[in-house]
């Protein structure tokens, strides 16, 4: 059955009924009205600030539907929204969602998505309050807003960093550019291989929502991004927000150097540059991956000081926190390659409309 059969307002109902979202459903008294008027209406917890984050996942742009399946493309399409609360140390509240959905969508293709969805949505408490559905002409989107809570003092921004300061990131990059190169080599076939590790963190990212929330509360990071665009265009970034609260001279701004050799690699990552099809390629190839985006790690600066408490966070969190570079006072970013030659950092990440 398709959705054109079934018409809107029983979507609604099915998406009611798949978050239980009843207002007399919620556990707590901070949502007020929820699905079922113009607007939701909630009340934040004392002594907090509101973060906002919106994300759009596009069929053809952010995923290609004959290399995934619908609960994977539902579940992605919230965790990286999620992502960015991480990336700021916040708490996760609630969700607003908007589908715009073809009318040929089987009826059994959404409820997989909006399962995907309901499962993040769960394990990081987050309350679904209100949306939109609208008919899509030709490719599915969806659009996921999302809401999370933080005290003043605790929420981390881009902009935070300062010279001599160390450059982090967690967990393991360039996994989601060489899965996807995989999926797109292999299609299908790629799942039932060695390298599926890496096919599902592009499929299916995992938000770092409780280090984000750790390193808030521990107050040790003093600035910070999840790397969505790759690891050397977020950690421009990073840069070109501290720049941007300095004066419009050379004086006083910031730069940074970065060590792709240093970069953490998963054994499936370092098993296909090794032993499989990556052999052949170059070191800038090779960075392209490092650096390919969609790793939503977290990527944040520390003081020199501090070093040996994040590592020590980091083993607490059961995610490795690595060291690949430092805030210099140079106005440049200057990028090593994995195999210790200079790679232009223009040519490493991921850029809408280019």
């Amino acid at each position: 059955m398709t959705l054109k059969e079934i018409g809107e307002d029983a979507i609604i109902k099915l998406i009611k009924s798949t978050f239980d979202s009843d207002i007399f459903a919620y556990d707590d008294q901070s949502v007020i009205m929820g699905i079922g008027d113009d607007c939701s209406v909630h009340t934040p917890s004392f002594d907090t600030l509101t973060l906002t984050t919106t994300d759009t996942m596009t069929e053809g742009v952010h995923f290609i539907k004959e290399l995934t399946n619908p609960e994977l493309i539902g579940r992605k399409s919230i965790n990286i929204s999620l992502s960015d609360l991480a990336a700021m140390g916040a708490l996760p509240r609630y969700l607003l969602l908007s589908l715009n959905l073809p009318e040929t969508t089987k009826k059994n293709e959404l409820q997989a998505i909006l399962k995907g969805i309901k499962d993040s949505a769960t394990k990081f408490n987050l309350k679904l309050i209100g949306g939109n559905t609208s008919l899509s002409p030709k490719d599915l989107s969806i659009t996921t807003t999302v809401l999370g809570e933080a005290r003043e003092d605790s929420v981390i921004y881009r902009h935070g960093a300062g010279a001599g300061e160390l450059v982090f990131t967690s967990g393991t990059l360039g996994d989601s550019a060489l899965g996807l190169k995989v999926l797109k080599e292999s299609g299908a076939e790629a799942m039932k291989g060695p390298y599926r590790p890496l096919c599902m963190r592009h499929l299916s990212p995992t938000p770092r929502v409780t280090a984000g929330g750790m390193l808030s509360g521990l107050g040790l990071a003093t600035s910070m991004t999840d790397i969505s665009d790759g690891v050397v265009k977020d950690l421009t970034n990073i840069i070109d927000a501290c720049n941007a609260r300095t004066d419009k001279t050379k004086a006083g701004k910031l730069g940074a150097k970065l060590f792709l050799e240093q970069v953490p690699l998963s054994n499936e990552f370092t098993m296909y540059m090794e032993e499989g099809p990556g052999k052949g390629l170059s070191e800038l190839e090779k960075a392209q991956l490092i650096s390919g985006g969609e790793d939503y790690e977290l990527l944040f600066t520390v003081k020199a000081g501090d070093e040996k408490k994040v590592v020590s966070a980091g083993m607490q969190a059961k995610l490795n926190f690595t060291k690949i570079g430092m805030i210099t006072d140079t106005p440049e970013i200057v990028v090593t390659g994995p195999d210790g030659g200079d790679i232009e950092p223009g040519s490493c990440g991921f850029e809408h409309f280019k």
